[in-house]
């Protein structure tokens, strides 16, 4: 039995080519998933979809599956896939103290023990730092049963991933802010350099400018001094991009 699901939108630059090799990243969360395909770096294709989450947590691979089988890339689709899971938490480990046995302990302190039970430790080591993150047992056994040869990681290990390809243009300070559904992350990178990570939950734009200047108070770091990339679920017309416009010089997006 499929589970129905709501396709939120598509971008399509081209008709899918059986002879093209894609990268694909499918990122899924607790109600839904997105999937992006690109052909030698420049995005083909993107959609989103999203489920009830009250009716498939039960089954997640039926939600997963049935995904696959309405959408036109997945279900043809061949080359490297790359999963993005939703964490259930996540801590930052220098790599100089890191004991790989002890995975799981390094989350106790942060994550309840009901989600620690059902969960799977994972861990990638990222400029001399590894991000351990846990990840929902259900969410990661559907990606798998559909998606086999995928290679999984978390978001927040994704995420960070990334940043740290991030090279500062003209400031001292890089910051990578990834926005979505009532929470943001936001990476400060140093001259290249990672300097603080932390996952904030926001109801508003003013909460949004408020801990993220709060933030950068904390740290010493003036507004003039910091260079912004945006990505996620917010677009450059958003109130929020039109705020951090009025605080910042430098508002870009990935």
């Amino acid at each position: 039995m499929s589970v129905e699901n709501n396709n939120l939108f598509v971008y399509q630059s081209s008709p899918f080519d059986e002879h093209k090799t894609y990268s694909t990243t499918i990122r899924l969360t607790s109600d839904g998933l997105s999937v992006f395909a690109a052909c030698n770096k420049n995005l083909e294709y993107a959609a989103a979809y999203q489920w009830a989450k009250s009716k498939v947590m039960a089954d997640f691979s039926q939600a997963v599956s049935s995904v696959k089988q309405c959408d036109a890339f997945l279900k043809n689709i061949q080359g490297d896939i790359h999963l993005l899971l939703e964490d259930e938490g996540y801590t930052l480990v220098p790599q100089s103290l890191f004991v790989e046995t002890e995975l799981k302990s390094y989350l106790t302190c942060f994550i309840e023990p009901e989600k620690m039970n059902g969960g799977t430790a994972i861990c990638s080591e990222i400029d001399k730092v590894e991000v351990v993150s846990l990840i929902n047992n259900s969410l990661l056994e559907a990606a798998k049963s559909v998606f086999p040869n995928a290679e999984a990681k978390s978001y927040t290990q994704a995420l960070l991933a990334f940043a740290n390809e991030v090279r500062p243009k003209s400031k001292d300070y890089s910051l990578v802010i990834s926005m979505n559904s009532g929470y943001f992350d936001l990476v400060i990178k140093k001259r290249g350099q990672l300097h603080f990570f932390n996952r904030f939950s926001f109801t508003t734009k003013e909460d949004f400018v408020y801990f993220l200047i709060m933030a950068l108070q904390n740290l010493e770091i003036k507004n003039t001094d910091v260079e912004i990339l945006l990505l996620g679920e917010i677009n450059p017309q958003s109130s929020i991009t039109e705020m951090l416009n009025r605080y910042f010089p430098e508002v870009g997006f990935v």
